[in-house]
């Protein structure tokens, strides 16, 4: 009986972990055309995914270190007409960095924390 309960449970585990890497970009984000971080895997996304004026939510992990995905998103957004409007630091860290871009009513953060070899992102898009 213990088995068949433990051989249940990691097949459950299994199947989150599956899904979980298959997760997908919200349509709203890929509606805007904005860049998707190759090698990321998506965590979650906040609990709406329906409009802009309630802001969108996503976290993403990367293998990537910190001024790799901020290159990445800095290199992307201003072909798409987007405008970075965040100071420029005058230090690079590879711990946390951020950055924030405009486009009409629109505001993109993109926010980076590493620790354990793993970086966190946190997208944030909002309608003014």
């Amino acid at each position: 009986m213990r088995l068949a309960s433990l051989t249940v449970l990691a097949a459950l585990a299994v199947t989150v972990l599956v899904a979980a890497a298959q997760a997908e970009y919200p349509a709203l984000y890929r509606d805007q055309k904005l860049p998707e971080l190759p090698g990321a895997t998506i965590v979650s996304s906040g609990r709406q995914v329906t409009s802009l004026r309630d802001g969108l939510k996503i976290e993403l992990q990367s293998a990537q270190g910190v001024q790799d995905i901020l290159a990445f998103f800095r290199e992307k957004m201003a072909p798409l007409g987007w405008k970075e409007i965040s100071p420029r630091l005058p230090f690079k860290s590879v711990t946390a960095g951020t950055v924030r871009f405009q486009k009409d009513a629109l505001t993109f953060d993109v926010g980076v924390t590493h620790f354990g070899g793993k970086s966190k992102v946190m997208l944030n898009l909002l309608q003014q």
